[in-house]
């Protein structure tokens, strides 16, 4: 690799102990797929269901909230509380910059790209935890194509948005899950103010998905110099509230709220008119309906997932439960997430929802509730493909002393890690050696399947002395071309390893 390319070397965690007690070999490794792999498949999943949307955007007003929405992005007002303020210039760039339409048709137009974008990163999602690209397909597709989410893509709500930062934070929490780099986090906390500068309920997410990450770090995002770096991060996600006591002075016509001053912009932010707990200010604060609500929720969950879909989320929830979280990233933050935000925003939510009209409203609220779901959705049905798929061919490796050999299952070490490449480095990540390839006999050799190969194998030679990779590979010797010595991956530098298996490839 070149100099260049190592000036953001990622770090690559050290070997971890396997117990004696935990069968390697019973154990399947992840799959994944090269990162341009899937980040062109998003691409065209995003495309594809912006040209599915795009016939059905509304053509002018959409009604309820989104003419407001529509009225403030064109004058670049003030919305009702908590003001939206990311939205309004989100829309308003949309409003001034798309050359089509009416100026209500290009703030619906924004919330259909951040539709589109959304179901792009779902799908990376679900392919990051599963490796598997058809359920990732098949989850993006639930998702984008469920009524309820269809319905907020093609109006001026601050809906879309909100569901496409959520899924962003998923994105981001599996990636450090996988990779513990900290800059997944620096830009995960980026990626909360943006979404409190949106919508407050996305607070729900924030709460797990940070505790998740904590937990994760074993205590290193702890230290004064994240806590620092995360602060700043956050606070820059936050700057578009700054725009609301910037226009608040203009008093234009159809704007909300005195915002000229602190208390002001206080009651605005935290939405003393409604109650800042409160969905509805028109019922008592203990006015709620929880069981009637999580009951018209699950019925809509039913519908998402076109009524199949619900056993494929159950068998997610069980497999993230049952099976190491190190196996499936994003997958106990996703089953975290939806415990959290289902059961505290039906305490929360005191809308009278037995009126269709007040059921609709709370409807809204159950997108990201659907989101996690539809992660976990994926994951079961990842799971399930798997009895569809063939049985592997054993790999052949070369020869074992004077005879060839074919290498089998019980000689091949396979790591349980994930060695997908992080989202900022071309370096693998998470390799998980155990620590009997370092007690072999006295200088053993290890074939090392190219980098290409996403999940690493590792046949352990009966050799004797060390054999450098080029000499390996004239001698013919159970060490092939990119024999590498196993006190490298016993140190975990998988750059040095890497670098030897090119030289070797170059005999």
């Amino acid at each position: 690799m070149a100099k260049g390319k190592n000036a953001h070397k990622q770090k690559v965690r050290h070997p971890t102990h396997v117990s004696e007690d935990e069968d390697l070999f019973e154990v399947e490794p992840l799959e994944t797929n090269p990162t341009r792999v899937v980040v062109r498949w998003a691409l065209g999943i995003s495309l594809v269901t912006f040209l599915v949307y795009l016939p059905t955007v509304y053509p002018n007003i959409a009604g309820g909230d989104a003419t407001e929405l529509s009225f403030v992005a064109c004058r670049f007002g003030t919305a009702h509380p908590p003001g939206y303020p990311l939205w309004t210039i989100l829309s308003g760039l949309f409003v001034r910059l798309l050359p089509v339409g009416s100026a209500a048709y290009r703030t619906n137009v924004c919330a259909t790209v951040c539709a589109a974008l959304c179901n792009g990163v779902v799908f990376m999602v679900v392919e990051g935890a599963t490796g598997k690209i058809p359920s990732a397909v098949l989850a993006s597709g639930l998702w984008a194509f469920g009524k309820l989410v269809w319905q907020y893509a093609i109006q001026a709500e601050v809906f879309a948005l909100n569901n496409l930062l959520c899924a962003v934070l998923l994105y981001l929490t599996g990636c450090y899950e996988k990779t513990r780099d900290c800059r997944c986090a620096y830009w995960g906390a980026f990626v909360i103010g943006l979404g409190l500068s949106n919508q407050h309920t996305i607070i729900f997410y924030v709460i797990p998905l940070l505790l998740r990450v904590i937990w994760a770090s074993k205590g290193e995002l702890l230290q004064a110099k994240h806590i620092a770096r995360l602060v700043v991060a956050g606070a820059v996600g936050l700057l578009p509230y700054a725009y609301l006591p910037l226009v608040g002075g203009r008093a234009l016509p159809g704007s909300w709220g005195e915002l000229t001053t602190l208390d002001g912009f206080r009651k605005h932010l935290l939405r003393e008119e409604y109650g800042t707990f409160r969905l509805f200010s028109g019922a008592e604060p203990e006015d709620t309906r929880f069981l009637l609500g999580l009951q018209h929720y699950m019925h809509s969950l039913l519908e998402q997932s076109r009524f199949v879909g619900l056993g494929l989320v159950a068998i997610g929830m069980l497999l993230v439960l049952f099976l190491p979280s190190r196996r499936c990233p994003s997958g106990f933050s996703s089953l975290f997430v939806f415990v959290v935000y289902t059961v505290s925003f039906h305490q929360m939510a005191n809308l009278p929802i037995e009126n269709p009209l007040h059921l609709g409203v709370m409807a809204r609220f159950w997108l990201q509730s659907h989101l996690a779901a539809l992660v976990l959705l994926g994951i079961g049905a990842a799971e399930v493909l798997k009895f569809f798929e063939p049985e592997p061919e054993p790999v052949s490796i070369g020869t074992a002393g004077q005879d060839g050999a074919r290498l089998r299952k019980k000689d091949t070490l396979v790591f349980k890690g994930n060695t997908r490449r992080g989202p900022f480095s071309d370096m693998p990540c998470d390799v998980r050696v155990p620590e009997e390839v370092g007690e072999c006999a006295p200088g053993p050799c290890v074939s090392i399947a190219p980098l290409a190969m996403q999940s690493l194998e590792i046949g352990v030679s009966s050799g004797g002395d060390e054999q450098e990779p080029k000499e390996a590979a004239k001698r013919g010797g159970t060490a092939a071309a990119g024999a590498i010595p196993a006190e490298y991956l016993k140190k975990g530098n998988a750059a040095e390893a890497s670098r030897r298996h090119r030289e070797a490839l170059k005999v």
